[in-house]
């Protein structure tokens, strides 16, 4: 497992290959491109519904449906294939996030919630820590109105 701090954890694959992926998704996305502008190209030549193009106009078409299918496999085997939610990092962003002062709004009033929530941002705090500090409202009452579980 990877963990850079993320909010998911991916598999490491190939430790010690460096290949740029970059690179490989450029390549990949020139040749679609290349082929969309070839089809474009092959659709403004016919006359009278005869299309001497019609051949490369499949062969681009099927090609570049290939090309997108191997990346969408390829993108489940390396990728999303265990993939894992990094269940402390989300647990932390969640305790940090002042967006939930919101939930304490009906409780202690906008004004308090907004002066706990600046004061969380400018201590560097927790809002269960200044909201506690300021005496507005009981741990309880907090944990009753904030509810992570709601906001996953």
């Amino acid at each position: 497992m990877n963990n850079f701090n993320h909010v998911i954890n991916l598999l490491v694959r190939h430790a010690g290959i460096n290949t740029n992926p970059k690179s490989i998704v450029h390549d990949s996305v020139s040749v679609i491109e290349f082929a969309d502008n070839t089809i474009a190209f092959a659709n403004s030549q016919g006359h009278f519904q005869l299309n001497v193009f019609k051949p490369l106009l499949g062969y681009c078409l099927i090609e570049s449906a290939r090309l997108l299918a191997e990346a969408s496999r390829s993108f489940t085997v390396h990728c999303v294939e265990g993939i894992e939610p990094n269940l402390p990092i989300i647990n932390r962003n969640l305790d940090n996030s002042l967006m939930l002062v919101t939930a304490l709004s009906p409780i202690i009033g906008y004004d308090n919630a907004s002066h706990i929530a600046r004061s969380a941002f400018i201590n560097g705090t927790t809002l269960r820590e200044e909201a506690l500090k300021s005496g507005l409202i009981t741990p309880e009452q907090f944990d009753e109105a904030i509810e992570k579980e709601k906001h996953l």
